[in-house]
């Protein structure tokens, strides 16, 4: 019997593609671990301290949603 020669070009894709999705998921969990300390750092603050964290963060998202300005709904041509 013989040996059919492996498609080489084949496995260094999927090899790459399964790399490529562990390091997503990783990312998932760091992310989702970054942002759950962050909640809790955030449920520990005080009223007046929420206050000012709400108010600093409500600055930053005027500031990004100017760079694309008045949001306009979507017209079918």
């Amino acid at each position: 019997m013989t040996d059919l020669p492996e498609d080489d070009d084949k496995r260094l894709k999927r090899q790459a593609f399964n790399e490529i999705i562990a390091l997503k998921a990783e990312n998932q969990v760091r992310k989702r671990k970054a942002l759950a300390a962050w909640q809790a750092q955030y449920h520990s603050l005080d009223d007046e301290a929420r206050a000012r964290v709400d108010e600093e963060l409500r600055k930053k998202c005027d500031e990004i949603a100017a760079q694309f300005g008045k949001p306009q709904p979507y017209r079918k041509p």
